[in-house]
């Protein structure tokens, strides 16, 4: 700015500027809004939330799983960084997915503990009822427990190659693992071939 004092009706550069901020609407001058951005704490805490609902739907309410799909969507684009918010959220579904599998794996111990103490205490059972058999007859109880008549079951060797061919039952699985190290060698085959994919990653 000049130092030197200048008229009001100066046409100078320096006292038009003056002029333009002195009659500029107040609006003008004032910084634009900040747009408060989400901390990451809590990215991850909403994100938390909508999946614990998720955890809530029951495995048959279809409609009820895509309405919060579409939540977890609408939320994740709303955000000022929806790369963090994607994140957030597959990794708050990673975590609840790891927990899950853990826990089905978990549970599968469970019913085969159990399913063992059930086999244990048939063949005791079976043991004890034909006992009172040998010494009361056929039809003998001990306690709730007696013997019963079954369909005829099939008996034979476990070894497949002793049985008749026409009732052995053949499955094909597809090698995938051979033919692509096959078409990698050079092979051709027809409909058959290597692709590379673009995944994204960051979510974790």
């Amino acid at each position: 700015m000049s130092t030197q004092p200048h008229d009001v009706a100066c046409d100078c550069v320096t006292c038009g500027i003056e002029r333009d901020i002195e009659n500029a609407p107040r609006e003008q001058l004032t910084e634009a809004p900040v747009v408060a951005q989400p901390s990451v704490a809590a990215l991850v805490e909403k994100a938390a939330a909508l999946v614990s609902a998720m955890a809530e739907v029951f495995d048959d309410d279809e409609d009820g799983e895509e309405r919060l799909m579409v939540e977890l969507e609408e939320w994740a684009k709303s955000c000022v960084d929806k790369g963090e918010a994607i994140a957030a959220i597959h990794r708050a579904n990673a975590a609840q997915a790891d927990y899950f599998a853990h826990e089905a794996a978990r549970l599968a111990r469970h019913v085969k503990r159990h399913n063992r103490v059930c086999e244990r205490m048939e063949a005791l059972g079976t043991s004890l009822v034909l006992a009172a058999e040998a010494v009361d007859g056929e039809g003998a109880k001990v306690g709730p427990l007696k013997m019963r008549a079954n369909p005829p079951a099939l008996v034979g060797p476990d070894d497949v190659s002793k049985w008749p061919f026409g009732y052995l039952k053949q499955t094909f699985t597809p090698d995938k693992a051979g033919l692509k190290a096959a078409i990698k060698a050079g092979a051709t085959f027809p409909g058959f071939s290597l692709q590379s994919k673009r995944t994204v990653t960051g979510f974790r």
